[in-house]
């Protein structure tokens, strides 16, 4: 008979504990073979899963699936149909093997590959998202310099106003000075933009520039968008193209589920706990609670295919790394994800 490509010639003089033993090498041995020729070739296993997950469709696995099953059985049809010491079956069985282990190989690589390239693009991608950020970053801290600047520059011109009222002794235009100073000054002070001050305590410039374009994104959007980060922070033990990936995924998914919302609001924080790194994003919904069972499903999305595909993208980090968990919620119009990446004892 056949069995993963190794002939076993079933003879009814030998020991039983033989034949067990040749049964089992016959099992063992092609698994074997195939991880130490991927090594060989660089193949990684595990990228490989990924792609067949995110760009080959079950209709082609199924496919896959029954052409193997045919080369296995087919094998066995032939060991039992042609006489084992034929040279046809010889020539037969050796093509099929090396035809299937070269297809085999070669697909395994292409996968491979493939990874490779998406990993690629990928990196390009964050770069220029991250350049982006940090671009945004630039221009709204130079136009806060030039509130800050024009604001001092009306402060001396009123100072002069309320010492002209002084030396005239005019209570009512120092009064009228007094409540226009109070009324500008307040405005100033409760402009949002001042929240991206609280983003001194993220020490990556990376993280803080991608933050930071998310949070003007949102207040240019309208949406009330709100930052606690209340001890300095370091980036969490996870690679940091996959940290920022993360990140970006939970901010578009907040701004666009606030936005289709009746009162758009963001809030985030930042903190470390029982040795824990955590990150909640929480966001306001159009629905009062939203059906968690649909939204990880591939490409499923309320508004679009990004969505969907990011929330799967979520999972698919979670299964990467053994320390990050994503934990999702949703209640009375709140939609909350909690990323949580343990430390250890010592961070």
């Amino acid at each position: 008979m056949m069995l993963f490509s190794i002939e076993i010639t079933p003879r009814f003089d030998t020991a039983p504990i033989v034949t067990i033993i040749a049964t089992i090498i016959a099992i063992f041995i092609p698994p074997v073979l195939y991880y130490l020729i991927s090594k060989w070739l660089n193949i990684d296993i595990s990228n490989v899963r990924k792609t067949l997950k995110n760009y080959l469709s079950s209709g082609v696995l199924t496919i896959v699936n029954i052409l193997m099953v045919v080369y296995y059985f087919g094998n066995d049809y032939l060991a039992l149909e042609v006489p084992s010491d034929s040279p046809i079956l010889k020539i037969i069985v050796r093509t099929g093997a090396f035809i299937y282990l070269f297809l085999l190989f070669a697909f395994l690589f292409y996968l491979n590959f493939r990874h490779g390239q998406e990993q690629k693009n990928e990196l390009l991608r964050n770069q220029e998202m991250e350049l982006k950020a940090l671009e945004n970053y630039s221009k709204h801290v130079e136009s806060l310099y030039q509130e800050v600047r024009s604001f001092r520059h009306d402060y001396a011109n009123v100072l002069m106003s309320l010492k002209v009222g002084i030396d005239q002794g005019d209570l009512d235009n120092i009064k009228k000075i007094y409540e226009e100073i109070t009324a500008d000054s307040a405005k100033l002070v409760k402009n949002n933009k001042f929240d991206l001050t609280r983003l001194a305590n993220i020490s990556d410039s990376a993280v803080k520039s991608l933050m930071s374009a998310k949070f003007l994104e949102a207040e240019n959007r309208s949406i009330e968008i709100s930052l606690e980060v209340s001890e300095p922070l370091k980036n969490p033990k996870i690679p940091l193209i996959s940290y920022i990936r993360i990140l970006s995924i939970l901010f578009d998914n907040a701004i666009e589920g606030a936005l289709e919302s009746e009162n758009p609001k963001i809030a985030v924080a930042n903190f470390y706990q029982d040795g824990d790194f955590v990150f909640i994003i929480e966001n306001s919904t159009k629905e009062k609670s939203v059906d968690l069972t649909k939204i990880f499903e591939r490409g499923y999305s309320t508004k679009g295919d990004n969505r969907g595909i990011g929330l799967v993208t979520l999972m698919d980090f979670q299964d990467d790394y053994e320390n990050l968990s994503v934990e999702t919620r949703s209640l009375d119009y709140k939609f909350t994800q909690v990323v949580r990446v343990y430390e250890g004892e010592n961070r």
